[in-house]
């Protein structure tokens, strides 16, 4: 009687070890499950930033200055003309050459763009002389290689030709690459040795850059 009384303790102890240690094994799951929970959780952020398009035309010599001359006699005229950023060249004159560049169009935009260009006078009002001694002109040439992609109007692309006094599309494509987007213009003046109008003469280019389509 008494070995049966230990053998059911013996028998109850073990029933309640092994509920305490599966009890045991389930807090500890659970806590572990609490633990990834924590630990693996999902967020998210966002981040936004709107890039705008610009069309920006510098113009980094904007202005051609030969100062004071006069035609040498017995010449009929008097030829002056700029090359890009190199030496000007005057024949059958005494105007300066020095400091005298073409006129530089930058696009420091981020967009390509289209060049549109005139002015206001002609070799006749910009002179007043003999007709066939006269000429007021310009030259359209790339700054640096590939800067105007597209041309437009032909006529002015490196060569002479009388400067548009309506707008002039003089590239339909400039770059806008910091190494590819310049360009020149380069003008030439014929001055006549029986000018009517003396004193300081000038004139006006316009420059307008559009987006390129």
């Amino acid at each position: 009687m008494k070995n049966s009384s230990n053998n059911q303790v013996s028998s109850m102890l073990s029933v309640l070890v092994f509920a305490f240690f599966a009890l045991a094994l389930v807090a500890f799951a659970f806590t572990l499950y609490n633990m990834s929970a924590r630990t693996t959780g999902y967020a998210s952020g966002y981040i936004n930033i709107t890039v705008n398009t610009a069309v920006v035309i510098n113009v980094t010599n904007s202005s051609i200055n030969w100062g004071p001359g006069l035609v040498t006699a017995p010449f009929t005229n008097a030829t002056l003309f700029t090359r890009g950023i190199g030496t000007a060249s005057v024949t059958n004159g005494n105007w300066s050459i020095t400091n005298v560049k073409a006129i530089v169009v930058a696009n420091i935009g981020n967009v390509n763009c289209s060049l549109v260009a005139n002015g206001v006078k002609t070799a006749a009002t910009f002179f007043s002389g003999t007709a066939n001694e006269q000429a007021y002109q310009w030259n359209i040439t790339n700054g640096e290689a590939g800067a105007c992609g597209v041309w437009s109007e032909t006529s002015m692309q490196n060569a002479w030709a009388t400067v548009n006094t309506s707008a002039a599309t003089i590239c339909n494509k400039l770059d806008f690459h910091t190494d590819k987007n310049e360009m020149f213009i380069d003008v030439k003046l014929v001055v006549p040795y029986d000018a009517a109008n003396t004193g300081a003469q000038s004139d006006t280019l316009t420059i307008v850059g559009n987006a390129a389509i």
